[in-house]
């Protein structure tokens, strides 16, 4: 048996626990978690010796839950510019991306992955539009589910489209590790209706969008004009598929993924309180997916987390690519959270990063939580505002088990 403690354990399941104790055993299964060494020795009925009991100052947590990455977009690091909003990001990130797989791209793959580990991530929901990250996947010790990225612009392209995806499942089911995958949609104005209807005939019980996060967006699906449209139009697609109606984009699409069980909703960065209680009301259970610096990178400015936060408790955090952030670490979306929405606790932050995560890619069994049983990894964060219970500007994580 190996004994872990801290200032506070945060089993995330139950309240935090002062001087708690961490129980494993050698695989890194949870045997127990202890209120305080007499709770420890009283169960177990032995003497634990105080050396025995790993010390640390700071907080253990479970794993955190990455619920959206692009990990096959790590090479583009540093290479497209900040604040240049969705329309200036997506025109340089065709520019720069390349459908080659060199070793570069392998290389910037494996490293952007090991700093995941490093940091305390144990599972991902990653976007994967290539199988270049298939082979790295299949030797990780990160779970993932892969979320299959499909757009069109055209109905004529459809059929191509749907059948790359297929192509892409089947090769991941040969992965048995990491074999969890679903089709998803890029975006509502990247996916024609009868793409939609494909995806939706499957009745996954899990996919991924990214959601309103541009302004223009919402002025699309409500006027047909706006930035979104312009940029198309310039690039040679008229976006006929998309019929303005007044509404904003969400309460559009959301009626085209009916059979779908679960959606998780990502950035949401102009989303109103009316889209929130529509898409409640109309998905089976739908996950709101935040991934702050991205936004401030790409859009430089932030979802209404907290508003979002009093409407639903199914959120999640994510990172997005390399490309729209500066490193793949969920401690550094919490710190943004934190100091532009202080009122969010941490014991919700904490949530939000790892069970909710484990719920949503359908981990709980194993991840998520401290709880006898389970094999969620432990996360140590140093340098916390303990009287508070704040993550601070000098917070840091790292893995323990």
């Amino acid at each position: 048996m190996n004994f872990y403690s801290a200032d506070f354990i945060f089993p995330i399941c139950s309240a935090p626990l002062k001087d708690g104790i961490v129980v494993l055993d050698n695989a890194g299964i949870i045997i127990d978690v202890f209120e305080n060494v007499t709770a420890l020795n009283n169960t177990l009925q032995i003497q634990i010796e105080p050396s025995v009991i790993q010390k640390f100052h700071g907080i253990l947590i479970p794993g955190f839950i990455n619920s959206h990455c692009h990990l096959e977009l790590s090479h583009l690091k540093g290479k497209i510019n900040k604040h240049n909003k969705l329309t200036g990001f997506i025109k340089e990130l065709i520019a720069v991306r390349s459908p080659s797989q060199s070793e570069e791209i392998l290389d910037a793959i494996k490293s952007a992955e090991k700093s995941m580990l490093t940091e305390g991530i144990v599972a991902v929901g990653d976007i994967s539009n290539t199988s270049i990250t298939f082979p790295i996947k299949n030797e990780s010790d990160l779970f993932y589910h892969t979320f299959i990225e499909v757009f069109d612009l055209s109905e004529l392209n459809t059929e191509k489209t749907w059948s790359k995806a297929k192509e892409l499942e089947k090769m991941l089911q040969y992965n048995h590790r990491n074999l969890k995958c679903s089709i998803s949609p890029h975006a509502p104005y990247t996916v024609t209706p009868l793409l939609f209807q494909k995806i939706n005939k499957v009745k996954a019980s899990l996919i991924t969008i990214h959601n309103q996060e541009t302004e223009s967006e919402n002025t699309l699906f409500q006027t047909g004009t706006g930035d979104l449209k312009n940029f198309f139009e310039l690039n040679g697609n008229n976006l006929s598929h998309i019929k303005a109606n007044g509404r904003n984009s969400i309460q559009n699409y959301v009626p085209w993924l009916n059979f779908c069980n679960e959606i998780i909703f990502v950035h949401n960065t102009f989303s109103s309180d009316e889209d929130i209680r529509f898409t409640i009301k109309n998905v089976n259970k739908a996950w709101w997916c935040f991934c702050p610096n991205a936004n401030i990178y790409i859009e430089n400015t932030l979802p209404d987390i907290e508003r979002i936060s009093k409407a639903t408790e199914n959120i999640l955090i994510g990172t997005d690519s390399l490309a729209s952030n500066e490193q793949l670490s969920v401690l550094s979306e919490i710190k943004k959270i934190t100091n532009k929405f202080p009122a969010i606790t941490l014991q919700q932050l904490l949530t939000w990063s790892t069970f909710n995560g484990a719920q949503a890619l359908k981990m709980e069994n194993k991840l998520g939580t401290l709880e006898k049983g389970k094999k969620p990894g432990l996360v140590l964060i140093e340098n916390v505002d303990l009287q508070n219970q704040k993550i601070t500007e000098k917070s840091q994580s790292k893995r323990v088990i």
